[in-house]
């Protein structure tokens, strides 16, 4: 906690106490990325999962970085899900507010799903984290 002083100048003089919070550590922890959106769900095998798989990248004071490439993975094998390039992976930039979106599809094997999202170069040690379900 910071401690602060506010004083009113007119008339008599006034002194508040403020607790402030310091978030110190995160000035040098450096951007942060995590799940917003589409996680957990569930979707039957071989169809699009209902919501967006949402992710929002934050700078250091919290600020949204907007414009960082941001790269989804799903299992190569097993129980996965697909994007709209077929694929496993998939990136896309972050837009306003540093949001990231993307459709999934099930692919047809049941099980449960991790889908992470990190950015896509330097990635960072605590990637967001997607729980998904195919069902039969």
């Amino acid at each position: 906690m910071r401690i602060a002083t506010l004083t009113r100048r007119s008339g008599a003089a006034a002194c508040a106490l403020l607790l402030i919070p310091v978030l110190a550590a995160s000035a040098a922890a450096g951007p942060t990325i995590s799940a917003t959106g589409g996680t957990p769900q569930s979707a039957t095998v071989s169809t699009a999962f209902k919501h967006t798989l949402t992710a929002r990248v934050l700078g250091a004071k919290g600020n949204p970085r907007v414009g960082l490439l941001v790269t989804f993975t799903s299992p190569a094998t097993g129980a996965s899900v697909t994007f709209a390039n077929g694929r496993t992976s998939w990136t896309h930039k972050t837009g306003k507010k540093g949001y990231v979106r993307v459709a999934a599809t099930a692919n047809a094997t049941a099980g449960t799903v991790k889908v992470t999202a990190n950015l896509h170069t330097g990635p960072l040690p605590h990637p967001a984290t997607f729980n998904l379900t195919n069902t039969p």
